[in-house]
């Protein structure tokens, strides 16, 4: 129980990686946010923790809008009073290497498959 009562975001939390990390800090005692664009999938990986007896909550946010980042990191950080870790999973295509960009430069409609 390394983060038991820990206030814990994880960005793009709904699948992959993420849902594994969101399962871990979850068993670890992590009071679990779960950030992501897919609403069912967030909920499904709620649901997964609350069974197993964990702390979770769910807010759909476009991680690609900082706006509604903000948003829902100042929600989180009211109802708890603290956010105390963040694992940033999220991902998009986009430049490669270490350089500055713009927030427009995460703007998915440009963005192909």
């Amino acid at each position: 129980m390394r983060l038991k009562d820990k206030v814990a975001i994880i960005s793009a939390g709904a699948s992959g990686m993420g849902r594994a990390g969101a399962n871990l800090f979850a068993k670890e005692g992590a009071i679990v946010n779960v950030l992501d664009i897919n609403q069912e999938n967030g909920e499904n990986v709620v649901n997964e923790i609350r069974e197993n007896g964990g702390e979770a909550n769910f807010f759909e946010t476009d991680l690609t809008n900082l706006a509604a980042i903000k948003s829902t990191v100042d929600q989180i950080g009211s109802q708890y009073g603290r956010i105390d870790v963040l694992w940033n999973h999220v991902g998009i295509p986009g430049p490669s290497g270490i350089e500055e960009v713009e927030e427009e430069d995460f703007d998915l409609d440009d963005v192909k498959s």
